[in-house]
């Protein structure tokens, strides 16, 4: 026990201020690829190799020689896997670093005018009778659901937004993903709900933003080609005839409801505006 508290006060007697550094940078890159792992299915896979690491030790100990080896093959062999099955996520998180986008917030004044560029898509094609579904990404990345559409990568806009869901456009038919001021992909196939009890009006595209938001925490809007209508789901709960003020409050507040709770207050919020004004 000596012998230990003395090497620890060598090594501290020898620390200075590039050891602080250095601890500093390594403690900064864990913390934003954990967040970056975060908001997709990839922590999952985290935790299972973390297992696997927790089991390969476990067997080294016992001296299980042929699990050994075998744990420690597919240990060096996982840095490839990985890069193979998240090249998307790789290459959406290195995107996002060079825009800056971690260190942006929604309620930055480029938060709000993507919304308001959303919200005037939305409601340019509801006076319109244009059907459109929406999904915006939020913690959970959608990279499922990229991959079954057809890749953009443009700017969110009014114009962009409603020429992609113009009838007899090649990819009007289908769900268009959005990230923070990024539209990612259109034509998307979403998983439609198995659900029972919903309203026989309801369409497909009803259907599939309630699928989405059953197994993702993202926003799903979806403009009604039939009566016009804007409805949005989150978490599978179904909010219909939206004002712009609804779809900005789900667009501008979503972020801090994720944090504290408030998600339910916001839902009572626009149910008891809708009561008011009908």
């Amino acid at each position: 026990m000596q012998a230990f508290i003395e090497g620890a006060l060598t090594s501290l007697s020898r620390f200075d201020l590039i050891d602080a550094l250095d601890i500093l940078i390594i403690s900064v890159m864990i913390y934003y690829l954990l967040k970056l792992a975060s908001r997709s299915r990839a922590m999952q896979v985290l935790k299972g190799i973390g297992l696997v690491f927790v089991i390969s030790r476990l067997t080294e100990w016992l001296r299980l020689q042929a699990v050994t080896w075998v744990f420690n093959y597919l240990i060096n062999a996982g840095a490839l896997v990985l890069i193979v099955l998240f090249q998307p996520e790789i290459r959406r998180g290195l995107e996002q670093i060079g825009r800056g986008k971690i260190f942006d917030s929604l309620q930055s004044q480029q938060g709000m005018e993507t919304s308001g560029e959303l919200i005037r898509a939305m409601l340019n094609m509801s006076k319109q009778r244009v059907g459109a579904l929406i999904a915006v990404q939020r913690k959970v990345a959608l990279g499922d659901i990229l991959e079954t559409g057809t890749e953009i990568n443009g700017r969110v806009s009014a114009p962009l937004i409603e020429t992609i869901f113009k009838t007899g456009t090649a990819l009007h038919d289908g769900a268009m993903v959005i990230d923070g001021d990024t539209i990612l992909a259109a034509s998307c196939f979403l998983p439609l709900t198995s659900r029972q009890d919903l309203p026989q009006e309801l369409g497909t595209r009803h259907r599939a933003g309630i699928g989405l938001s059953e197994i993702s925490d993202a926003v799903v809007f979806i403009v009604s080609e039939e009566t016009g209508q804007i409805s949005a789901v989150v978490e599978g709960k179904l909010m219909r005839n939206l004002s712009a003020g609804g779809i900005r409050r789900l667009l501008m507040d979503g972020e801090e409801d994720k944090q504290d709770g408030e998600k339910n207050r916001l839902f009572a919020k626009v149910k008891n505006r809708r009561k008011k004004t009908s």
